[in-house]
């Protein structure tokens, strides 16, 4: 947000190089404020496939203008790494089926639109059924 960039055109064929003028264009818009109050609750679902574990996700959207959130995990407090998941706007839950049973992950969670990104969510965590 409100960072200018400036662009150069450069024309080149066998006569030369010809330099274009330099202008600028400064990026407007304002990044989503962060979600809150998120928790992380393990469950499992049974399919053709057998017993699947899950962890749900759910959070409190505080922005109008996200384009969707990203979730991120870890293993731990310090390995949390975006983004294993992404969900559109509006919405304020998610399920994640990539875990392992008997395995502890931590959570964030962050909105995005075309200006940037808000602050992480708080952590919340949860073992794999």
């Amino acid at each position: 947000t409100s960072t200018t960039y400036y662009y150069c055109a450069i024309a080149e064929n066998i006569g030369g190089v010809g330099f274009g003028s330099i202008v600028s264009s400064t990026t407007s818009g304002t990044p989503p404020s962060a979600p809150s109050n998120l928790t992380a609750t393990a469950g499992q679902e049974t399919n053709s496939s057998g017993t699947v574990p899950f962890i749900e996700l759910n959070w409190q959207d505080n922005s109008n203008n996200e384009g969707g959130f990203q979730v991120a995990r870890g293993t731990s407090t310090m390995s949390i790494s975006c983004c294993v998941l992404t969900t559109g706007a509006n919405v304020t839950s998610t399920k994640d089926y990539g875990v392992t049973s008997g395995v502890t992950y931590y959570y964030q969670v962050r909105a995005a639109n075309n200006s940037g990104v808000s602050d992480y969510s708080n952590i919340a965590s949860s073992t794999a059924l």
